[in-house]
């Protein structure tokens, strides 16, 4: 761990291995850090006292709100998405959100669709090599699927709102269709990937699917895919959030690392002292 001539340092807030993963890259640029919980059974006001800045998770747990309305005003709190508790209890600091990065969330596109195709194959025990797969939405998640299953020789298509997303989707070699014929194209389709933040798959389209087919919904929380209504019509279905940092924390970590560097206050920025 990088400790520097300098006091203070960046306090990490670890949940899974990304945030490790996290802490491991930035401690190699030279940035001093504490972690929590941390190996030695420190206290987090211990992790916290004379931090310069606070790394947490893609999301604050809430047990640690109330120990961050003691930082000092002004200190950088940084996370992946911030709730109404979090902007609560970070009033007198600086919070941050990398989740809403556009380079981070580009990036992180990669991990999510390299970790939804090799769920969907885990549940259904079949390659997508061969298969029927649909993906809708074709933003930064949906054209990062669409491509690497394209690549695996996957016959895909796109379900999409707007027309310059259908002739992108065309352009990579799938078969793309506007998002109001959806419900046809999901019908015969082994794998089906949702990538929509809103109502996408309802008990209306969901009676189409195959019951043999997987229903991966990738949205964000609540999702876009009804759970409920998958579950009383026999569709194998599940909503996987935070497959970067599940299944690839290393990749996961040093993407969230190299978005937050040059965020950090310069004191603690060493390498560039």
């Amino acid at each position: 761990m990088a400790t520097g001539q300098r006091l203070g340092h960046l306090a990490v807030l670890m949940a899974d291995g990304r945030e490790r993963a996290a802490a491991a890259e930035l401690d190699a640029r030279g940035v001093a850090t504490r972690t929590w919980p941390a190996a030695d059974d420190a206290a987090l006001d211990h992790v916290l006292r004379d931090a310069l800045a606070v790394l947490g998770p893609v999301r604050m747990p809430a047990a640690v709100l109330p120990a961050l309305e003691l930082l000092p005003p002004g200190t950088p709190v940084i996370v992946g998405v911030a709730d109404p508790a979090l902007r609560v209890a970070t009033r007198r600091c600086q919070l941050l959100t990398y989740a809403d990065d556009e380079a981070f969330a580009t990036r992180n596109a990669v991990p999510t669709a390299e970790g939804a195709v090799m769920e969907a194959s885990r549940l259904a025990g079949a390659t997508a090599h061969g298969a029927r797969a649909a993906v809708l939405g074709f933003g930064r998640c949906g054209q990062a699927l669409a491509e690497r299953l394209i690549a695996w020789h996957a016959d895909v298509v796109v379900a999409a709102r707007r027309p310059e997303q259908l002739a992108l989707a065309a352009a990579h070699g799938a078969r793309a269709v506007p998002w109001s014929r959806r419900t046809g194209a999901i019908a015969d389709c082994r794998f089906i990937f949702n990538t929509v933040p809103a109502p996408a798959l309802g008990a209306r389209e969901l009676a189409e699917v195959d019951r043999q087919a997987w229903v991966i919904d990738l949205a964000s929380a609540p999702g876009g895919v009804d759970l409920a209504a998958a579950g009383q019509l026999g569709v194998q279905a599940r909503l996987l959030p935070g497959l970067p940092g599940r299944i690839f924390p290393e990749t996961a970590g040093r993407l969230v690392a190299e978005t937050v560097y040059p965020w950090l206050p310069p004191s603690l920025r060493q390498s560039e002292v």
